[in-house]
């Protein structure tokens, strides 16, 4: 599938985009500790800020994909198959970007019992998109 040129860039580009989503995860779980450990306050805005860059930065990565996808540098089959696979990776960095984001505005005050479970839970999203990478 990735045998010539500009298929190859395809993949280059596909290995950066899971990079920068991985990371934005990765952040995530990180900014998720600060809060649980600190609250919300300045510094978890500025994390929430560096966590909103990097998720735009995979989306552009994702949309330059998609326009290398349809300008029919690949088979039809695997055009849909790797547009599909990056709408459906492309929903977790989107959605803790979302949570954080959700958490510095609201100004929420999560109860202390759930935030062991929550901690987590982001662990294991982070690890499942691991096994993407």
């Amino acid at each position: 599938m990735f045998m010539f040129q500009k298929n190859r860039k395809i993949l280059n580009e596909l290995q950066e985009y899971l990079t920068t989503a991985g990371d934005v995860l990765h952040d995530f779980q990180a900014a998720l500790d600060y809060y649980f450990a600190h609250g919300v306050d300045a510094h978890l805005h500025n994390l929430a800020n560096e966590i909103h860059i990097k998720e735009s930065k995979a989306d552009d990565i994702r949309r330059h994909i998609e326009l290398e996808i349809f300008e029919k540098s690949l088979l039809p089959e695997s055009r849909e198959d790797i547009f599909l696979l990056l709408e459906r990776l492309d929903m977790m960095p989107n959605q803790a970007e979302d949570i954080l984001r959700q958490i510095w505005i609201q100004q929420l005050k999560l109860p202390v019992d759930t935030h062991e479970q929550l901690q987590e839970l982001a662990r294991l999203g982070v690890k499942m998109f691991g096994y993407v990478e």
